[in-house]
């Protein structure tokens, strides 16, 4: 069979292509999160229920509700005047954090605010470290506050892995 005898294809040149160039797209959404942030808000609130007597008392300060009486060596003393006054704060502080930050995970996820637990989480978790060493030699360890700094670096990077994959230079297109 002879090729040659054959018609020949158009070879006209293909029309020049009008759309633009192609951006990359935007990252995608982590997805854990939403199990992660339901997670973090019960956790929260075990901790909450836990370590009821720090809210108590700023319940007492705030809105003058009942808060009983505190006796160390036959004396009243003030909460404050405690040890369970700070060995109760770490706790309750993450417990506050975990729920702030899952409710953002959960619902909202805007930069601005995460960026804002991720400094709250990091506060909460040195607080805890700070307790956890200090306290340590006194009263051994303090379970509580160990796992609030273990979970506290955890959170604080998933929240910085989260930021920096939003912030502009990841999100820019590349030319």
């Amino acid at each position: 069979m002879d090729l040659s005898k054959l018609p020949k294809l158009s070879e006209t040149p293909k029309p020049p292509d009008n759309t633009p160039p192609a951006t990359d797209p935007p990252p995608p959404e982590p997805t854990s999160a939403g199990f992660e942030a339901w997670l973090s808000i019960a956790i929260g609130l075990f901790l909450l229920l836990m370590y009821p007597r720090f809210l108590q008392w700023l319940s007492h300060q705030l809105f003058g509700t009942y808060f009983g009486e505190i006796t160390l060596n036959n004396q009243v003393v003030s909460y404050t005047q405690i040890p369970e006054f700070w060995m109760d704060l770490g706790p309750v502080l993450f417990g506050l954090v975990f729920i702030l930050e899952g409710l953002v995970m959960a619902f909202i996820r805007r930069p601005a605010l995460i960026a804002i637990c991720l400094a709250l989480t990091a506060l909460a978790t040195l607080y805890n470290l700070i307790y956890l060493v200090a306290s340590y030699s006194r009263f051994g360890l303090a379970p509580v506050s160990f796992l609030a700094v273990a979970f506290g670096f955890y959170i604080c990077m998933y929240q910085w892995k989260y930021l920096r994959l939003r912030s502009p230079e990841h999100s820019a297109p590349m030319t």
